[in-house]
């Protein structure tokens, strides 16, 4: 045999050789899958595994931070308790809770332009178990137009080392200052602003007189020029401010040489005193072809200090005798009146939100008060400030429908304003100790551009 034969016939038995092998290993390997009975090592024997589909949600581009996105659903055969938990996220955008919950993470914006779709990877585990899914997000569009921005409150300009304060309102970051003081005896600041078409009106109030006889003026400032309210005859502040055509309505509060301090809306300049036994009128606004407007003082006939409406000059206690209370903001949607203020019981603070006289429930109220409030649709916003139990530490914070936030960078701050335009909404305050700064916030998160040093914001609207 040559031996290209013998080679030939060598490779065709070791080729026969090998095959046995092969046939034997797959033998023995069916042979153990069959007789130990293992699972794939997420699942333990005899549990059945919890079932989770492919699940989509819809939100706005505007959505909150910290809101709900949707509720993630599982089943589980064996009834035990499930628990969630997002092991791909799209960007750490998103949180889940333990029982499903996704939200939109705090201090978190979407954008449509960005991505118009996000894609999360859900797993369940029943703690024997785990499974997962794909959770698609979508978002939808809103409009940016974000219009423009006014803000009234107060600035002290440092440049020139002065270390008073003066009103000032800013319309899309850049200031005027309506006043000008001539030292720090003749401080001035501004509590509300109103634009109605072109007219840009700002209310609050100037010192003024001799040096032997300063008193505070009530006034508003239309287009930077001033219209006296008060008549000098006390201290007197100028609130709030709202504009309807050619009327001008204004509310406050002016020493009165008979009833001490009392609470007034001035029309056109022409004042009324609302109650000669409260104090202070806060806010403003019409609705309706009503007038009302949110203060606090006493009660005639009842004890204590009372959070007080007024519809068109006529009075209501909406809190109750047993805490002392202010209503500081009112906002009117359709038939229905919001109030936001505080209750003290016992020394305790407690944010409060009454509708239609009722007070509502809020999370987190403790140790809080609300400083202003707005109504777009279905959502109801209010926003203020949060204690610590010491009092050394503050936050500023928000509501929305009764679920209360924190906003961003907002230790040592406290938000005083609050609008809604294009499904956004901006607060405005200020934060620091010594140094103060005028902040404001755009759907929870701080806009760095409009933080001011040496000012406090205190008012928006936003057209």
């Amino acid at each position: 045999m040559s031996g290209a034969m013998k080679k030939n016939k060598t490779s065709i038995i070791m080729k026969k050789e090998l095959l046995k092998i092969f046939v034997a290993v797959i033998i023995i390997l069916v042979s153990c899958s069959k007789d130990d009975g293992s699972a794939p090592s997420d699942t333990e024997p005899g549990n059945t595994a919890p079932v989770i589909n492919a699940q989509s949600f819809t939100v706005t581009e505007a959505l909150d931070s910290g809101s709900i996105v949707g509720v993630v659903t599982a089943t589980d055969a064996d009834e035990d308790e499930l628990v969630f938990t997002i092991t791909t996220n799209s960007g750490a955008l998103f949180t889940i809770d333990s029982s499903g919950t996704i939200r939109l993470a705090q201090n978190e914006q979407l954008d449509f332009e960005t991505a118009s779709t996000h894609k999360l990877n859900v797993e369940v585990s029943d703690g024997k178990s785990k499974v997962s899914a794909e959770i698609t997000i979508n978002v939808t569009d809103v409009n940016d137009e974000t219009g423009d921005i006014y803000i009234a409150g107060i600035y002290t300009q440092s440049e020139l080392n002065q270390d008073w304060a003066e009103a000032a309102y800013w319309k899309n970051g850049e200031i005027t200052l309506p006043t000008t003081s001539p030292s720090e005896d003749y401080p001035s600041a501004a509590y509300s602003i109103f634009v109605e078409g072109n007219d840009i009106y700002v209310a609050g109030y100037e010192v003024e007189g001799p040096e032997d006889d300063l008193k505070e003026i009530a006034k508003y400032w239309k287009n930077g020029n001033d219209v006296s309210l008060s008549l000098g005859d006390g201290f007197s502040r100028a609130r709030s401010i709202v504009v309807d055509g050619s009327d001008v309505y204004v509310c406050g509060q002016e020493d009165h040489p008979d009833y001490g301090n009392v609470p007034k809306y001035w029309k056109n300049g022409n004042a009324t005193i609302l109650d000669i036994e409260a104090f202070i009128a806060y806010d403003i606004t019409k609705a309706n072809g009503d007038i009302h407007i949110a203060g606090y003082g006493e009660v005639s006939g009842k004890d204590g200090r009372f959070a007080l409406h007024w519809k068109n000059g006529n009075g209501t206690a909406v809190s109750t005798e047993t805490a002392t209370a202010q209503a500081r903001a009112i906002a009117v949607s359709g038939n229905d009146v919001y109030l936001g203020g505080f209750e003290t019981l016992q020394g305790e603070l407690e944010a409060k939100i009454w509708k239609n006289g009722q007070s509502t429930s809020l999370s987190d109220a403790n140790n809080c008060g609300i400083e202003d409030i707005a109504v777009s649709g279905n959502d109801v916003y209010a926003v203020g400030y949060e204690f610590e139990e010491d009092g050394n530490i503050y936050y500023a914070k928000y509501w929305k429908n009764g679920e209360s936030f924190r906003l961003s960078g907002g230790t040592n701050a406290i938000a005083l304003g609050v609008a809604v335009f294009n499904n956004d909404f901006y607060v405005v305050g200020r934060k620091g100790t010594t140094t103060l700064k005028g902040v404001l916030w755009k759907n929870g998160v701080q806009v760095p551009e409009y933080t001011i040093d040496n000012a406090e914001f205190r008012s928006i609207f936003i057209q």
